[in-house]
């Protein structure tokens, strides 16, 4: 397992946040967002990715909607 920090952008109207949140993974999934960023089929949002819906729920969550994927790093 490894905890990746990934950054994120979120919508509401006009407004714009950007926050980051800390994610535990399986090493092979980890990888594949470290190395491909939202070109990877776990973030991806034609892919519906895990990644994808988990910072999309976390978006409505906060009252926004899921803008984007920014960046990743591990933590």
């Amino acid at each position: 397992m490894k905890n990746v920090c990934i950054t994120y952008k979120m919508r509401c109207g006009d407004d714009v946040a950007e926050t980051c949140v800390v994610l535990p993974m399986t090493d092979s999934r980890a990888n594949s967002v470290l190395s491909l960023g939202e070109d990877s089929v776990f973030v991806s949002s034609a892919h519906q990715g895990s990644v994808y819906r988990a910072l999309a729920a976390m978006a409505v969550c906060q009252g926004y909607d899921y803008a984007g994927f920014c960046s990743a790093v591990l933590a």
